[in-house]
């Protein structure tokens, strides 16, 4: 164990599902352009998928 601040552990322990996240956010991003979505709807499209995957993820945190 370390001395980190716990938040900081915390963050170092996120970064990776975080980093999914914005992977697959990129990902359905571009997908929705080469479906002929316009560059604005795509963008839409993913931040809404983003904030739900984000939802999702972090959602029972806090709860125990």
């Amino acid at each position: 164990m370390t001395n980190e601040h716990p938040l900081i552990a915390a963050l170092a322990e996120i970064g990776p599902t975080l980093d999914t996240i914005l992977d697959a956010t990129s990902g359905y991003r571009a997908k929705c352009i080469q479906q002929d979505f316009s560059p604005t709807a795509a963008e839409s499209m993913a931040m809404h998928y983003h904030a739900e995957l984000v939802r999702m993820v972090f959602s029972g945190i806090g709860k125990n």
